[in-house]
C-alpha cells in the first residue's frame, strides 16, 4: 500500500474565522502504554484555548476507561476508534464515521501505520501532524517511523534523539510538565527510591534490581518501590528472589498517585535501555527528586550529569548502584540536586513552554 507523497498545500481557511478549528489528537491505546501521550494531550487540554481550537481524541486500541476519563477532566473528548489494518473494514468504517462527526482541519498522529495513513490521506482533506514519542519498541528493536513521516505534513519529535532517526527535518518540542508548590517532604524511615514506568524490558529494571542488591550489604533498611505493571513483573519478582532482596523490593501496581509517592522517595530512577524522552524522570524532577538514570536518548537532554542527578551506562549495575549510594548518604547532595531538577524543569520544560511551541505549529500548518 502505498501513499502518496505529501506536498504542503495552501494553509486550509476557515469559512468563519471565528469559530475553532478541529483538531483530533490519534493515540495508539487506552491502555497504560500511551500514559505519556495522553497526559501530552491532556495539558494541551487546559491550556489551549478552546476558541482557537478544539481537540478532540481518537483511540486505536481499548484498554480501560483511566485514560479516557483523564482527557475528560481536562476537557476532550474522545472516541474509540479500534482500527487495526487495512483488512479491519469495521475499523475503517469507525474512521469514516468519526471523521464525519469531528471534520477535523488538522489530524495530530502520535502513531498509526501505513493502512491508516492511507485511509485519512483518501478521506480527508485535513494536515497531518505526527508527533514521535520514541524510535524503539517495548523490547529495544529499532521501529520504522519512515512511512509515518513521509504520509504527513509535519513532524515533531519528543527529543533530539528520536529526531535523529527519521530522515526528514522534525522539530523538536519536549513534553512539559505543571509546576506545583513544592510539599512537605514525608520520607520514610527507610531509604527508600523509586521507580515509576512500564515494567517492560526496554525499562531495564533487572539492573536497578541488581544494584539493590549490590546495597543492600552497606544500607539494610533501603527499599525499591516499583510503579508500574507490563509484562516483565513476574521476572523482576523472579529475579528479586534469586537475588535475594524480595523483602526490599515493593511491587505497587500501576499508581496516579504520584506525588505521594515522590514525597516519600529520597532518589528517581529510570535505568532504561533507552528512552524517547523520560516523561517519569522530568515529573520526579518537577517534584525535586534528583533522578539517577541511564545515559541513552532523551534521557542525555534531560538530566544533567553531576548537577540534576546522575547518569550511568545502561546496564551497568555497579555504577548505578555506586550513584544511589553517595545520594542515599550524602543528604544535602540530595537536596541541592533536587532543588536544582526543580529549576531546570521551571526554566526548559513546563506545560506552557510546550503548549506555545504546538500551537506554533498548528498556526503554521492551517494558516492561523
Amino acid at each position: 500500500m502505498t501513499i502518496p507523497p505529501v506536498t504542503i498545500p495552501p494553509a486550509i481557511s476557515s469559512p468563519d474565522p471565528r469559530r475553532p478549528r478541529n483538531i483530533v489528537h490519534v493515540l495508539p491505546t487506552a491502555n497504560v502504554r500511551g500514559t505519556a501521550q495522553v497526559r501530552i494531550l491532556a495539558s494541551l487540554g487546559r491550556v489551549l484555548d478552546p476558541e482557537r481550537y478544539r481537540l478532540r481524541a481518537w483511540f486505536m486500541e481499548e484498554g480501560g476507561q483511566t485514560l479516557p476519563e483523564e482527557l475528560a477532566a481536562a476537557g476532550v473528548p474522545s472516541r474509540m476508534v479500534g482500527f487495526r489494518g487495512r483488512t479491519h473494514l469495521v475499523g475503517g468504517w469507525r474512521v469514516a464515521r468519526a471523521l464525519r462527526a469531528d471534520a477535523p482541519a488538522l489530524i495530530h498522529l502520535h502513531g498509526g501505520g501505513r493502512s491508516l495513513l492511507w485511509l485519512l490521506h483518501a478521506l480527508a482533506p485535513a494536515m497531518r501532524l505526527a508527533h514521535l514519542h520514541t524510535d524503539r519498541s517495548e523490547d529495544g528493536a529499532p521501529l520504522a517511523l519512515d512511512p509515518l513521516v513521509r504520509g504527513v505534513h509535519a513532524a515533531i519529535a519528543t527529543s533530539r534523539a528520536v529526531a535523529a532517526a527519521v530522515p526528514r527535518s522534525t522539530k523538536v518540542i519536549y513534553p512539559g510538565v505543571e509546576i506545583s508548590e513544592p510539599k512537605a517532604s514525608v520520607k520514610s524511615k527507610p531509604r527508600t527510591i523509586g521507580a515509576a514506568s512500564r515494567l517492560e524490558p526496554i525499562k531495564g529494571l533487572s539492573a536497578l534490581l541488581e544494584a539493590v542488591a549490590i546495597l543492600r550489604g552497606k544500607y539494610p533498611d533501603l527499599v525499591v518501590e516499583l510503579a508500574g505493571a507490563g509484562t516483565c513483573e513476574g521476572r523482576l519478582r523472579s529475579l528479586a528472589s534469586t537475588l535475594g532482596i524480595e523483602s526490599s523490593v515493593n511491587f505497587l501496581g500501576w499508581r496516579e498517585d504520584l506525588d505521594t509517592l515522590h514525597r516519600r522517595w529520597r532518589v528517581f530512577v529510570q535505568p532504561s535501555i533507552y528512552e524517547g524522552f523520560g516523561l517519569g524522570a522530568l515529573e520526579a524532577m518537577a517534584a525535586g527528586l534528583p533522578v539517577v538514570a541511564s545515559a541513552t536518548g532523551g534521557l542525555l537532554e534531560l538530566v544533567e550529569d553531576g548537577q540534576t542527578g546522575f547518569l550511568v551506562p545502561v546496564g551497568a549495575p555497579e555504577a548505578l548502584a555506586d550513584r544511589l549510594g553517595r545520594l542515599l548518604e550524602d543528604e544535602v547532595l540530595r537536596a541541592r540536586m533536587g532543588e536544582a531538577a526543580r529549576r531546570r524543569v521551571e526554566e526548559r520544560f513546563t506545560v506552557a513552554q510546550m503548549a506555545a511551541q504546538i500551537e506554533a505549529v498548528y498556526d503554521r500548518l492551517l494558516g492561523e
